[in-house]
């Protein structure tokens, strides 16, 4: 979100009201505005941008709010030096997360879906953990079978690109104890991601590659051999998950199951503290989309979702 900017002379740097943004003045009886920015200024905006989605979705959870907001965010021009994004390498996807996150949000993105981009999102709660005996086991992962338009992408979209993006947005407990817990594997409550059926994968290895994919190590997890823009490694920090990767149309019509499954965290580890069967929530966001705005990808959805639903 906009903070501001400051100046400089080559030499150092100066802070001018001129370019900052302008907020209330806390003394109102002598001052109207006062300029606002940096992290701030930043905070403000975004606490705004949250507020308007919960106005236009109020039933939806704080971590769908959260998850929309990363969602549509795209990077600038600027953000990206003015680079084609499929050029930056793995560096530079980690440099432009660290200093600009997912970019800046985009109102539009997040509240509505074009013909051309189709958003689906789901609530759901999940028991990661449970107690069998004397050890503390994996419970369950969730498996979505997505309504996808996949005559649309096999038939007119069948060479053209298609993107697949992924939010996961949930919130964590940060860990009671010492210092010692606080790495990235034991300062979660819990940790979960997401994974998605590869082309031409058969439904039952998939659930089988799912089921054993919390007890692998973090370089053989999902996205192995796959162009995910960010991939499992980097995104496997934190309690939100953005990815999104790009393919041919009729790859795409192959990829509507997406599992979302548990990983390490210290409900699981710190037995003592009683955590163990806790539910938890989360909110997944899927979203297709093509260049092509002569395709409609929404409407064979929405029908879909019409047909299947209770009357």
């Amino acid at each position: 979100m906009e903070g501001g900017n400051s100046s400089t002379d080559g030499t150092s740097i100066s802070d001018h009201h001129s370019l900052k943004l302008l907020s209330t003045d806390k003394e109102h009886n002598r001052f109207l505005f006062a300029p606002f920015g940096d992290t701030s200024a930043a905070a403000a905006l975004a606490a705004k941008f949250a507020a308007e989605l919960k106005i236009s979705y109020p039933n939806y959870w704080p971590e769908t709010i959260r998850a929309l907001m990363i969602h549509s965010a795209t990077w600038t021009e600027a953000m990206l030096n003015n680079q084609a994004i499929n050029n930056l390498n793995q560096i530079d996807r980690i440099n432009l997360l660290r200093s600009v996150g997912y970019g800046v949000p985009v109102k539009e993105k997040a509240l509505y879906s074009a013909n051309n981009s189709l958003t689906l999102i789901a609530e759901r709660t999940i028991q990661p953990y449970k107690i069998e005996g004397s050890k503390i086991n994996y419970n369950e992962y969730h498996l979505y079978e997505l309504p996808w338009p996949a005559e649309i992408l096999r038939e007119q979209l069948f060479a053209q690109n298609v993107t697949l993006k992924i939010t996961l947005s949930y919130f964590i407990e940060p860990n009671p104890g010492n210092r010692r817990y606080a790495n990235s594997f034991q300062y979660h409550s819990h940790v979960l991601d997401f994974a998605v059926i590869k082309p031409n994968e058969e439904l039952p290895v998939f659930k089988r590659r799912i089921s054993g994919a919390s007890e692998l190590p973090e370089n053989e997890r999902d996205g192995r051999g796959e162009s995910w823009f960010i991939g499992s490694r980097v995104r496997s920090k934190g309690s939100v998950k953005k990815d999104f990767i790009t393919m041919s149309g009729a790859d795409m019509a192959q990829r509507n199951y997406i599992a979302i499954y548990p990983k390490n965290g210290w409900y699981k580890t710190r037995k003592k503290l009683g955590k163990t069967n806790s539910v938890v929530r989360y909110s997944l966001i899927v979203n297709i989309e093509t260049a092509n705005v002569e395709v409609d990808l929404y409407t064979p959805v929405y029908n879909l979702i019409e047909n299947i639903l209770p009357a």
